[in-house]
């Protein structure tokens, strides 16, 4: 259990639009911090410029092509599967964090998906959650919540074990 994606959705698994969220939540960013405070955060380049900075109490791995100028207390990572099966190895709970690239090419090594299922669309959603077969996970509702017009729940998806042979 130690890879985890965490994200905000719409109702059509809407998650960006514009180089950012589609949806503005506050409370939910008070769950995302809680949630991911003391663990390593994992994500694309572009999550990372869209950030307003470093997450403070966590380590950054950000996703690269090719090595980049960025801050010296990020671990760039050119290789995402053999990041993903490294950390499937470890106890330490990782959080992936977007964007929708990376939570695509991580979710087959995931355990976990921590979502913020928002009971809303956006028509102008460009980037998407990718689909997953949730007949494979067991589904727990955490919280339910609200902020201004926008209502939500917080579920917590595990993945179910493979039958043996």
């Amino acid at each position: 259990m130690s890879l985890s994606i965490i994200a905000a959705v719409g109702a059509k698994r809407e998650l960006g639009k514009k180089g950012g969220l589609c949806f503005n939540i506050p409370n939910d960013m008070k769950f995302f911090r809680k949630t991911t405070m003391g663990h390593p955060v994992f994500m694309g380049l572009s999550t990372w410029y869209s950030l307003p900075g470093r997450l403070k109490g966590r380590d950054h791995y950000v996703a690269v092509f090719e090595r980049t100028e960025l801050p010296d207390f990020i671990t760039q990572v050119t290789d995402i599967q053999a990041f993903a099966k490294e950390w499937a190895e470890k106890e330490e709970e990782l959080f992936v964090i977007g964007g929708a690239s990376i939570y695509a090419q991580m979710l087959p090594y995931c355990d976990k998906l921590y979502l913020t299922e928002v009971e809303a669309e956006d028509p102008e959603a460009e980037v998407f959650f990718p689909r997953f077969n949730k007949r494979n996970y067991h589904r727990k509702t955490v919280g339910r919540n609200s902020d201004g017009d926008l209502s939500y729940k917080h579920v917590v998806y595990t993945k179910k074990a493979a039958p043996k042979q």
